[in-house]
C-alpha cells in the first residue's frame, strides 16, 4: 500500500467517523459521497509509490497495471505511434469495478454499522476492489455500449453490454471474455496479433 493510499484511508476514515449514514445519504451529503467516489475512489489506485500517477504513461501502464491480451495486441499494432497517442487512441484506462460500486459497498458498511466507525482495514479491502486495468478501446467500448448496437471486437462483433458503472470487475471482464496478466507476462508468451 502506498503513502497515497493510506492517505485516502484515513480521509474516508474520518468522513465516516464524523457523519452519520443518513447525513452521508441526505440532499446535503451528496457533495461529500460524490467527492469520496470522483477523488478518493476513483484515484485509489492511480499513483505509484513515487507519487506519479499512471494516467496517459504508457511505460507506466506497461510496469503497473494489468493488461487484456486484446490491449497487447492493440499495443503491438500501433508500432510506430507516439506512446500518447498509443495511450489515447487504442488503450483504455478503466477501473474494472465501478467507482459507484465502491461507493456503495463503503455506504453499505456505514449503513450496517450506523453508531461505530468503519476499521481502516474493512475501507481498504473494499477500496482494493477498485483496480484500474489496460483495456483495449473496442473492450471499453462493448463494456460501455448500447445493447441495441454492435460493435467491433477483433475479427467479430459484439452489443454493448451498458455496464458503464454496474457490476462487479470479474463479471465484467468476463462478459467480453478479458483475461488480465501483467504486461511483461503477455510478453513472455510472445503473443502474435
Amino acid at each position: 500500500m502506498t503513502v497515497y493510499q493510506n492517505v485516502i484511508i484515513d480521509s474516508i476514515f474520518l468522513i465516516f467517523s464524523n457523519f452519520s449514514y443518513d447525513d452521508l445519504m441526505s440532499k446535503t451529503g451528496y457533495p461529500t459521497r460524490e467527492m469520496i467516489k470522483n477523488c478518493y475512489i476513483r484515484s485509489y489506485d492511480e499513483f505509484i509509490p513515487t507519487g506519479k500517477s499512471k494516467w496517459l504513461n504508457l511505460e507506466r501502464y506497461k510496469g503497473y497495471m494489468r493488461w487484456s491480451k486484446r490491449a497487447f495486441i492493440a499495443l503491438q499494432h500501433a508500432k510506430g505511434k507516439k506512446p500518447y497517442d498509443i495511450v489515447r487512441e487504442d488503450l483504455h484506462f478503466e477501473h474494472i469495478t465501478p467507482n459507484a460500486l465502491i461507493l456503495d459497498r463503503l455506504m453499505e458498511k456505514k449503513r450496517l454499522s450506523p453508531n461505530s466507525p468503519i476499521s481502516k482495514n474493512v475501507i481498504a479491502s473494499i477500496l482494493n476492489e477498485s483496480e484500474i486495468v489496460v483495456l483495449s478501446k473496442e473492450e471499453s467500448t462493448i463494456l460501455d455500449g448500447s445493447v441495441n448496437k454492435k460493435y467491433p471486437l477483433g475479427d467479430d462483433e459484439m452489443n454493448g453490454l451498458n455496464m458503464k458503472s454496474k457490476q462487479d470487475g470479474t463479471i465484467r471482464l468476463n462478459a467480453i471474455g478479458a483475461t488480465l496478466k501483467p504486461f511483461k507476462e503477455w510478453e513472455y508468451e510472445h503473443i502474435d496479433s
